[in-house]
């Protein structure tokens, strides 16, 4: 049965408090210092604590595995098997546990030598990155 083309089936506006609008991603790398490939078993380690923390957070998540390129410092292209892992939340949810969210992301770059790690928030792309170390006499 088709739908009348010129008005919303579904969703209903009853079905809106039950909608979860927000969507972030978090990519995860299958590498270390950059460009350095770990086992397939620590990658899906790590793909797995990650989905497990968020999944006690926001109720849920999505995994993709896929395929991310980036420029290095050096100009060259690097290529690495990737995991996005996707949440659907609502905004006093997310809000509640952004912060501990950005930590949690923080020290997981940490611990896998990332220089950076890959974060989207409503369609908008963010890296967290190390923090640069200043010079001498810099604030």
């Amino acid at each position: 049965m088709l739908g009348d083309p010129n008005k919303l089936d579904y969703p209903k506006a009853e079905d809106k408090a039950a909608a979860s609008p927000v969507n972030f991603k978090i990519i995860i790398p299958s590498t270390r210092s950059g460009s350095i490939h770990i086992k397939e078993s620590t990658f899906q380690k790590r793909v797995d604590e990650v989905a497990d923390y968020v999944t006690k957070l926001f109720e849920g998540s999505t995994i993709s595995k896929g395929f991310g390129t980036y420029t290095s410092d050096d100009k060259k292209t690097v290529g690495e098997n990737v995991a996005v892992i996707s949440v659907f939340t609502k905004q006093d949810v997310y809000n509640r546990h952004d912060i501990d969210l950005l930590q949690y992301l923080k020290s997981r770059r940490r611990a896998w030598t990332q220089w950076s790690m890959g974060f989207e928030y409503q369609g908008v792309f963010y890296l967290i990155k190390a923090r640069e170390k200043k010079k001498a006499g810099e604030l």
